[in-house]
C-alpha cells in the first residue's frame, strides 16, 4: 500500500527533477471481504515513518496495526493505531 504518492517529474527552469524524491509504502494491506483494508507496518525501530504511515492509514478509515519486536516501546501512538509487541 502506497503511503506517499509516487514522485512526479517537475520542471525547474533549465533542469527537471522528481518531487518528492522518495515514496514510502506500508508493509501490508490485509484485505477483508466485509470491511476496509487493514494497514500493517512491521518494524523493530521507533524511528522512521512507521507511525506516520499508520496514522495516514487510520485517517483514511483503515484499521492500523503496528507489529513490533525487540527494543523499548517509546513512540506514542495516534488514535486508531494498535500495536502488537512480539
Amino acid at each position: 500500500m502506497r503511503y506517499i504518492d509516487a514522485p512526479r517529474e517537475q520542471s525547474g527552469g533549465c533542469f527537471r527533477y522528481w518531487s518528492p524524491s522518495w515514496s514510502a509504502f506500508l508493509d501490508l494491506g490485509l484485505m477483508r471481504g466485509d470491511g476496509p483494508v487493514i494497514a500493517v507496518e512491521i518494524d523493530r525501530e521507533d524511528i522512521g515513518t512507521a507511525v506516520d504511515k499508520l496514522r495516514d492509514g487510520a485517517l483514511r478509515g483503515r484499521p492500523a496495526l503496528w507489529i513490533r519486536w525487540r527494543g523499548a516501546l517509546r513512540a506514542e501512538l495516534p488514535a486508531g493505531v494498535a500495536r502488537l509487541h512480539v
